[in-house]
C-alpha cells in the first residue's frame, strides 16, 4: 500500500458541456471523490476550440466549486482534448530505434500527414506495438503520434492558469478510452470501442488490451442536433435538454436513425478491414459509450448491425470504486438501460491515465515548459519526503535510546514506590481503603455528569425539522444518525420553488449547521424526488427533558 495517496482531477470539454471527476488512489484502486457536469452555452466553445475565454471562466469555476459532494481539488489536473482538434496517426518504424531516435525522426514523418509545421503544434508519441526481431530481421514497432495546434492548446492553458489551476496532463481520447474502459477489456480478445461524442465519433481497436487502430470521424452528436434544429426550426438548447432527459420527439426518429446507422456502418468497415490483420484476428465484441448513446434505439440498432458480435455498454464506473450511488442511471421506456456515467468516460479515463499511467509512456501534449516544471516539483517532493524519512529515522533512534534510559529509571522509581506503599500499608491500611473508595466515588460522579451533559432531545429536534418542511411536500422518510449529528430527509416536492423554499427554511433554524442537497435534486421541474442532508450543531440542540425517550 502506498504511503501517500494520489489524487487527480480529470476534465473533459466539448461544445455543449464539461465533465469533471476527482479520483483518489488508495491501495491500488481508484475511488470517486467527487464529480460534476455542467452545460455550456453555444458559441463559448465551438468544434473543440475556445472562442470566448472570459465567458468560460465562471462555468469552469462552477465546475470545480459546486462538485458533488464536495469542491474538487486544484492540485493535480488532467484534461482530455476534444478529438476533433487532435491529429493522430500510427507510424511504423524499425524495432531497433530507441525513444531518442524516434523523437528525432518523427517530426519529418509527421509533417507529411499533418497540415501544419511541427513548430506550430505540441506533439508526443507512444509505442503501441513492438514486434521483436526474428533471426536476422530487425523487427518493427508501431508508434502512435498525436499533435494539437499551439493556439488551441494555449487557450485551454490560459483559462486554467488564470483560474489558478495548473494542469499536469493534456491527454487524448485514445488513452482516456483505454484507461476508462480497461476493466471491460478481455485478455487476448479483439475489441472495437465506439465512442459517440458531441463533436466526433471515435473508433478504437484493441487486442489483448493493447491499441491496434484508432480513427476519429469529425461527425458527432452536435451535427445531429444542428440538422434537426434547422429542419424543424427548434433551438439547439431545447433539443439538447430533451436529449438529456431522454424525451426527444418521435418526429426526429428518421434523422436519429440515419445518424446512428451511419456511425455503425463506419464501425463495420473498420471491423471488416482489421479482421484481415493476423495480429488482430476476429473482433468478437463491440463496446459502445459516449454522451450520445442514450439516443432512442442506439442499443437495439447496434444489435442488428453487429449481429455476430457481443454488444455491451462502456461504463467507466467498472474501473473505479464508487462508495455511494453518486451516478444516476438514465432509463427510457422500451430501451436498454444506459448509464449516466457514460458522460464521464473520458474524464474518468484521463484521470486514471494520470494515476495508473505515470510509470508508463503515454501521450501528454502539455507544453514542454510545464512538463519540466512538474518534473521539478516531483523531484522536490521526493527530496522532501527523503529528508522527512531521514529525520524520522533519527527521531526513532533517539527515542529508542531515551526509552531505554526511561525504562531503567522507571524500574528504580517503581522499587522506591513499592517500598513506600508497603510502609504506608503497615502504618495504616484503613487510610488506603478510604482513599480508594473516595476516588472511585468521584469517578462515578464525573461519568454520570458526562452522560447527563451529552443528552439532548431527539424527538424535539425531529418535530422541529418536520414542522419546518412545507405541507406541500410529501416526506417519505426521515433518518437521524446520532454518530455524526445528521438528519436525512427524503420525499417528493411538487416543484422546484417549494423545494428551494424548504431548503432555505431549514437553513434558518438556529441549531442547523448546513443543509446539503445535490444539484441532481433540481433536474426536474415538477414532482421532484429529493434527498436532503441536515447537519446539526450539538451545542445548540434542545436539552433532553426527563420523561422523554433517551436517544439511543
Amino acid at each position: 500500500m502506498a504511503l501517500i495517496s494520489k489524487t487527480i482531477v480529470g476534465i473533459d470539454f466539448n461544445d455543449h458541456s464539461a465533465q469533471l471527476v476527482e479520483l483518489k488512489e488508495q491501495g491500488g484502486k481508484a475511488t470517486l471523490e467527487c464529480y460534476n457536469r455542467i452545460n455550456i452555452p453555444i458559441n463559448i466553445i465551438n468544434n473543440g476550440e475556445i472562442l470566448n475565454e472570459e465567458e468560460l471562466k465562471p462555468y469552469l469555476s462552477y465546475l470545480f466549486t459546486k462538485a458533488n459532494p464536495k469542491p474538487a481539488s486544484r492540485k493535480d489536473i488532467a484534461i482530455v482534448f476534444p478529438s476533433a482538434k487532435v491529429f493522430t496517426h500510427i507510424f511504423d518504424f524499425p524495432g531497433n530505434l530507441d525513444e531518442d531516435e524516434l523523437r528525432a525522426a518523427l517530426p519529418y514523418k509527421a509533417e507529411t500527414v499533418i497540415p501544419f509545421s511541427i513548430d506550430e503544434v505540441y506533439w508526443d508519441f507512444s509505442v503501441i506495438n513492438k514486434i521483436q526481431k526474428k533471426g536476422d530481421k530487425v523487427g518493427e514497432q508501431s508508434i502512435l503520434f498525436a499533435a494539437i495546434t499551439r493556439d488551441v492548446a494555449d487557450k485551454y492553458l490560459s483559462v486554467m492558469e488564470y483560474m489558478g489551476y495548473t494542469p499536469s496532463i493534456f491527454g487524448i481520447d485514445v488513452d482516456s478510452l483505454r484507461y476508462g474502459l480497461e476493466s471491460q477489456f478481455k485478455p487476448k480478445k479483439s475489441i472495437l470501442v465506439i465512442e459517440v461524442g458531441s463533436i466526433s465519433t471515435n473508433y478504437l481497436v484493441l487486442k489483448d488490451c493493447h491499441v491496434k487502430h484508432y480513427f476519429s470521424a469529425n461527425k458527432g452528436g452536435k451535427d445531429l442536433i444542428e440538422e434537426i434544429s434547422k429542419e424543424f426550426n427548434v433551438s439547439e438548447d431545447d433539443l439538447i435538454e430533451e436529449k438529456e432527459k431522454g424525451v426527444l420527439s418521435p418526429k426526429y426518429a428518421e434523422k436519429i436513425m440515419k445518424f446512428i446507422t451511419g456511425n455503425y456502418r463506419v464501425g463495420k468497415k473498420i471491423i471488416e478491414e482489421k479482421e484481415k490483420d493476423k495480429d488482430i484476428g476476429a473482433i468478437e465484441e463491440v463496446i459502445i459509450t459516449g454522451e450520445y448513446i442514450n439516443l432512442p434505439g442506439f442499443y437495439e440498432i447496434a444489435k442488428k448491425e453487429f449481429q455476430d458480435k457481443n454488444i455491451s455498454i462502456g461504463d467507466p464506473r467498472k474501473s473505479i470504486l464508487v462508495e455511494a450511488k453518486k451516478f444516476t442511471n438514465l432509463i427510457k421506456k422500451g430501451e436498454e438501460k444506459t448509464a449516466y456515467s457514460t458522460y464521464f468516460t473520458n474524464a474518468i479515463g484521463v484521470a486514471l491515465r494520470g494515476l495508473k499511467g505515470r510509470s508508463l509512456k503515454t501521450i501528454n501534449l502539455l507544453p514542454e515548459r510545464l512538463q519540466k516544471q512538474n518534473s521539478i516539483k516531483k523531484k522536490s517532493l521526493l527530496f522532501g519526503i527523503t529528508a522527512v524519512v531521514l529525520c524520522l529515522v533519527s527521531v526513532v533512534i533517539s527515542s529508542f535510546l531515551f526509552y531505554k534510559y526511561q525504562i531503567t529509571n522507571y524500574e528504580r522509581l517503581s522499587l522506591e514506590v513499592q517500598k513506600g506503599a508497603i510502609e504506608k500499608m503497615v502504618q495504616g491500611t484503613r487510610y488506603q481503603d478510604i482513599r480508594t473508595s473516595i476516588k472511585q466515588f468521584n469517578k462515578e460522579i464525573e461519568e454520570l455528569r458526562g452522560i447527563d451533559n451529552a443528552m439532548f432531545s431527539v424527538p424535539t429536534v425531529l418535530e422541529d425539522i418536520e414542522a419546518l418542511i412545507s405541507p406541500k411536500i410529501t416526506v417519505t422518510g426521515i433518518k437521524f444518525m446520532d454518530s455524526n449529528l445528521l438528519i436525512e430527509i427524503e420525499g417528493i416536492s411538487p416543484n422546484r420553488e417549494v423545494l428551494l423554499e424548504a431548503v432555505e427554511t431549514l437553513k434558518s433554524e438556529l441549531y442547523v449547521d448546513s443543509v446539503i442537497t445535490p444539484i441532481s435534486n433540481f433536474d426536474q421541474k415538477y414532482e421532484i424526488p429529493f434527498k436532503i442532508e441536515v447537519n446539526l450543531i450539538f451545542n445548540l440542540l434542545p436539552d433532553y427533558e426527563p420523561g422523554e425517550e433517551a436517544p439511543s
